[in-house]
């Protein structure tokens, strides 16, 4: 997405200043509160930031892929 803001009054215009006005009053900016307390390797509990925490989350759902998979194929196996 791309937003052009153009100010009426072309001179003498902040753009830092305008930027910060706009984050200020308007959403353009939103905070919203985490607790990021994450189980590391399922065993030990660490609040973590955003980055370590989504890469917690892909090396669970990667882990859980590979055990079902695992789990059907010697399903599959037996059912021979």
């Amino acid at each position: 997405m791309r937003l052009v803001i153009e100010p009426r009054a072309r001179t003498g215009i902040d753009a830092e200043l305008l930027m910060e006005s706009l984050f200020k009053l308007t959403e353009l900016e939103s905070r919203i509160p985490l607790n990021m307390n994450v189980l590391v390797k399922g065993k030990i509990p660490k609040v973590l930031g955003l980055a370590e925490a989504l890469r917690e989350w892909l090396d669970h759902r990667r882990e859980v892929l590979l055990r079902r998979t695992n789990h059907r194929c010697a399903r599959s196996r037996t059912a021979l």
